[in-house]
């Protein structure tokens, strides 16, 4: 484990601090868990999440809202995005797909406008860059997911990362 680790910190970053969780939808109940408070319990998802995410969503006390797609792709539309987010928002959660969502920075400036945490969904994405930068450092916390049938896989099945340390401290004591 501290070989894989110390391979994850070497790729992302020494500020990048990585969790491992048991499944990446785990990691992804636990962050929406941390993000809603009081009457931010929206998460905007996208519209291909699959049901054992939306599910962790709801268990975790979300209310799935779903972005809509740009037509033709999987890109997120920040028009949908700006019509969905408002001050009941928790979080916003970006899935990589066949191609990255390369437009984080204007989704996260979205997201800072209502005080909205920024999430992605990385389980496909292992190793994939935006703009050069790796992704797992690019919003407030990535999940990769190395299950059985990833390209890459771990005992821990999932692992969240973060630059925030109080949200890496947070979810390293629950977990």
């Amino acid at each position: 484990e501290l070989a894989f680790m110390s391979s994850i910190q070497a790729m992302l970053g020494s500020e990048t601090r990585a969790i491992p969780v048991g499944r990446a939808r785990m990691g992804l109940h636990l962050l929406v868990k941390l993000a809603v408070q009081g009457e931010k319990r929206r998460v905007l998802l996208s519209p291909f999440t699959i049901p054992d995410v939306v599910a962790m969503v709801v268990f975790a006390g979300g209310e799935p809202v779903f972005y809509d797609f740009e037509p033709g792709s999987t890109t997120a539309s920040l028009d949908s995005i700006r019509k969905l987010i408002d001050a009941r928002t928790a979080c916003v959660i970006v899935t990589h797909y066949h191609v990255n969502e390369w437009r984080l920075a204007e989704i996260s400036e979205i997201c800072r406008e209502h005080s909205a945490r920024l999430f992605d969904d990385c389980a496909i994405a292992f190793g994939g860059r935006i703009d050069g930068r790796p992704i797992g450092t690019l919003t407030d916390a990535s999940v990769f997911s190395f299950s059985s049938f990833k390209l890459l896989n771990f005992f821990w099945g999932g692992l969240i990362t973060t630059r925030d340390p109080e949200l890496a401290d947070r979810l390293a004591g629950i977990v």
